[in-house]
């Protein structure tokens, strides 16, 4: 219970910023669907609304599963959104009229429970640490991706798309090796791991 507590226990910093994070995308998501031949405000904000209620649980999860590996590895994780990806993906989805969606929702701050380390590793964090962690993050998104996509016989395919759109772009994008994203910490620690996890996710994305 404690676990599960310390996993989904955000201070007010991170409260913010997964806020803004989940509105700006939420917004790019949905840029397209304000209307089909005209501009439609209903149709604009039930996207908007959808889109927004879809990016949260997709990052919180995200957050959630990284958090969790942390733990039982002796780390704390701390969210850390990236305003310059913010930035290029409002900038990006407006000159493109919202045909590209840059759903970079930043990432991690990893800090280490010495107390729990001590007899274990006395040279400070694990670069292979710091990469699974990290890895886990979109892995998660990828995975919430393909489960989705297994629901395709409820009647509401639209959203459906629309859950397995969103998570396969933020497990992509989270692959960037550009601090503070995933990948960054993948390609430092492991230049095979991260083209092995860029292949793989490419490939699935592709077949979804």
């Amino acid at each position: 219970m404690n676990t599960l507590k310390n996993c989904l226990s955000f201070d007010e910093e991170e409260m913010k910023s997964l806020a803004v994070v989940t509105l700006i995308l939420g917004f790019i998501a949905s840029f397209r669907y304000w209307g089909v031949d005209e501009f439609s405000f209903q149709t604009g904000l039930n996207n908007f609304i959808s889109s927004v209620l879809i990016v949260a649980l997709s990052v919180i999860t995200h957050l959630f599963v990284q958090r969790f590996i942390a733990l039982k590895k002796g780390y704390r994780v701390d969210y850390k959104r990236w305003n310059i990806g913010l930035a290029i993906g409002l900038i990006l989805v407006f000159l493109s009229n919202g045909f590209v969606m840059f759903l970079a929702i930043g990432g991690i701050v990893i800090h280490q429970f010495r107390r729990k380390r001590v007899g274990l590793f006395r040279g400070g964090m694990r670069y292979d640490d710091l990469a699974l962690i990290s890895f886990f993050g979109p892995l998660t998104n990828l995975v919430l991706a393909i489960l989705f996509k297994t629901l395709v016989f409820l009647p509401n395919t639209v959203l459906i798309d629309k859950l397995v759109m969103i998570n396969i772009w933020i497990a992509l994008f989270a692959l960037l090796p550009i601090p503070p994203m995933a990948g960054a910490n993948i390609f430092y620690s492991s230049r095979v791991l991260y083209l092995m996890a860029v292949i793989m996710f490419v490939m699935i994305a592709v077949l979804l």
